[in-house]
């Protein structure tokens, strides 16, 4: 029988998790397993559909397998041999690619994540360096490590594990093992299109994209739904269903509507704060207070540069995968328009939030936040059919007039 508590995915191998038919075109351990109030498998907050923050970091040179540790139980031994050695498998991929390019890959991935869910990663940190499953070694979350495999085992056909989250048992949630003796490279080409030449080695980027699919997201490997070929980046093959694609021949850094589907379930939208399930007014004061108190928490972060700021605040009301509007749009329906102006008209010279004006985050509704409306009356990101019929100019300059008198 399986145990859970080992529950791993290994690319070119086998998924030894438990994997069942699925009806969306993602599969989630949430849903797979969760308890009567969704919660499991994912880290942060139990409840599915709330957002965390991950650390992360490599494991030192010294880590070495904990006694009770088995990539798969159903093998003896635990798979790997010696100690954990990611300088090595760096300076592999540096020494071909150029300086940086390693840990850029892996980067690029935690990135790639985070800018579609309420999840945000924090790290390098340095790491404990116990033995992978010591009750000890919980910090950072994810522990990135690269070892020889064992001749005799499964996992030395294949290139990289990745264990799931909590509450997965032990302290081997989320860590990520890499085959040190299997290829890896920074492939070329275009995505969805150019095939990867495996003769060089699996795409890193790519793989390590997978395998935080599994580590940090709490994803599976989904049945096939259909598309030929299919590109999502958990689907590894579907090996009962005739007439099924294979995976992974084209270059796959980019996550498929259901692989985003899968993290939206597990951790909620972007920049939705307060979990209620989608970002709103709540959601951009909050980031304005956390702008404003300096402290950086990376629980709001949008940009991923170590800081909260004007750019993250940019980032979440226009960019696509969270409010996509413009600064003036109190209402946040994607349109500035005369709606937004009776807003600020009704609270100008007032304190209050977004939806009252508060553009600028300062916590007055002021000359400031009606600038932004000027800047940008009439722009919409609305659907042809929800565009209200734009006011004139001249309106708003009637709007600006009447709100300078009230403010005497």
């Amino acid at each position: 029988m399986l145990g859970l508590s080992r529950t791993a995915c290994v690319v070119g191998v086998v998924c030894v998790a438990l994997v069942t038919s699925n009806a969306s075109g993602f599969l989630s351990y949430n849903e797979l397993w969760a308890g009567p109030n969704m919660e499991g498998w994912k880290w942060g907050d139990p409840l599915r559909g709330t957002g965390a923050v991950i650390t992360w970091g490599f494991m030192t040179n010294d880590t070495v397998a904990g006694a009770d540790f088995k990539i798969n139980l159903a093998e003896e031994g635990s798979g790997i041999l010696g100690t954990s050695d990611i300088p090595a498998l760096r300076a592999t991929v540096d020494g071909t690619y150029g300086a940086g390019a390693f840990d850029q890959a892996i980067q690029n991935a935690f990135d790639t994540w985070s800018k579609v869910a309420n999840i945000s990663f924090v790290g390098p940190l340095p790491d404990t360096g116990l033995p992978i499953n010591d009750p000890g070694a919980n910090e950072p979350m994810i522990r990135i490590g690269a070892f020889t495999a064992d001749p005799a085992h499964s996992f030395n056909d294949g290139f990289a594990v990745g264990f799931i989250p909590p509450p997965n048992g032990g302290t081997l949630e989320g860590d990520i093992i890499f085959n040190i003796d299997k290829a890896l490279q920074i492939a070329p080409g275009t995505e969805d299109v150019t095939p990867v030449n495996f003769v060089l080695g699996n795409d890193m980027e790519g793989l390590f994209l997978h395998e935080l699919g599994h580590a940090a997201i709490g994803l599976g490997h989904p049945d096939w739904d259909g598309e030929d070929p299919d590109q999502r980046v958990m689907y590894v093959g579907d090996f009962v269903t005739p007439g099924a694609p294979f995976c992974c021949e084209s270059l796959n850094r980019q996550l498929h509507a259901d692989d985003i589907a899968g993290a939206v379930f597990n951790y909620g939208p972007p920049g939705d704060y307060d979990n209620d399930g989608a970002p709103d007014a709540d959601d951009i004061d909050a980031l304005f207070a956390e702008r404003n108190a300096g402290t950086h928490d990376p629980y709001y972060e949008q940009t991923f540069d170590g800081l909260v700021n004007d750019d993250d605040a940019a980032f979440w009301v226009t960019d696509a995968s969270i409010a996509h509007t413009f600064f003036g749009d109190a209402n946040l329906d994607k349109t500035v328009s005369l709606a937004d102006l009776d807003a600020l008209g009704t609270h100008f010279g007032l304190s209050g939030g977004w939806a009252h004006g508060d553009f600028s985050g300062d916590g007055l509704i002021g000359l400031v936040d009606l600038d932004f409306i000027g800047a940008n009356f009439g722009q919409s990101n609305a659907t042809p059919s929800n565009v209200p019929e734009p006011g004139a100019l001249s309106l708003l300059a009637l709007g600006a007039m009447t709100i300078v008198r009230r403010s005497s």
